[in-house]
């Protein structure tokens, strides 16, 4: 499949022709079914916990982010039968670079409408707790992949995971572990042209929108060396970063 390319295009619209060769092959639509159920039903069990640590903390919405961030250790495309309740004890330890963080709330304090990205379905859970932790007076929107592609979130995982009591769920059109908005739908490119807040999660996200022009807050884990050059971080770092391309939002 790569050798089909000249120049290769983001590792997410690989994967996209990868997963339609596994279908050709294997028939089956969507091979890691089973993954997702178990990295939901691990994610319900840390709730409780997750709750309580935004609770009794200082800034609810700085500490709902982390979670959300260390939920991108549900990732079984690169954790291969993880022991997530131990690992996720210890991602809370790591550090959290926030650089974006002020311009976040400035952000929101003003804010009408905003458009989360999920990534994948484990962490979807944990994205309940940053869509409480926003401002009631914002229009929340909740977009997701538009087929089951490795173990990323899709409309009937947002819905299980209870997004659906916080946002209002859209496919964004996107058949790849990412958001290539230039493929995406014509409904998910308006909300994205048009929300006040856009706000994604994941590093394939990133990959195919950090040169969108306008405003973008990343929320992710950086996985990998390119990433850590490109946002000057050390690998395994939780982030919060924007992009600001010359964009007046």
């Amino acid at each position: 499949i790569v050798s089909d390319y000249r120049n290769i295009p983001s590792p997410p619209l690989v994967a996209e022709r990868i997963r339609e060769a596994v279908i050709a092959i294997t028939g089956n639509f969507d091979p890691y079914k089973e993954i997702k159920e178990r990295d939901m039903a691990t994610a319900r069990n840390l709730m409780p916990a997750m709750e309580k640590m935004i609770a009794n903390a200082p800034d609810p919405l700085l500490s709902a982010l982390k979670s959300c961030a260390i939920g991108n250790t549900l990732d079984s495309a690169l954790i291969e039968n993880p022991d997530l309740e131990n690992t996720m004890a210890m991602e809370l330890e790591r550090h959290f670079l926030t650089p974006a963080y002020d311009e976040f709330v400035s952000d929101l304090q003003v804010a009408g409408s905003l458009l989360l990205i999920g990534d994948n379905t484990g962490e979807s859970i944990f994205d309940t707790l940053l869509l409480k932790h926003l401002p009631k007076g914002i229009k929340k929107y909740y977009a997701v992949r538009s087929v089951p592609v490795i173990n990323d979130v899709t409309y009937q995982d947002a819905v299980d995971s209870g997004i659906d009591r916080y946002a209002q769920i859209i496919e964004s059109g996107s058949r790849a572990p990412g958001t290539p908005v230039d493929r995406c739908s014509k409904e998910f490119r308006s909300l994205f042209n048009s929300c006040d807040v856009v706000f994604s999660k994941g590093q394939g996200n990133f990959e195919t929108m950090n040169e969108e022009k306008r405003r973008i807050y990343f929320l992710l884990k950086a996985k990998c060396q390119v990433i850590c050059r490109e946002i000057g971080c050390e690998l395994g770092t939780y982030v919060l970063t924007r992009t600001d391309p010359g964009s007046p939002r």
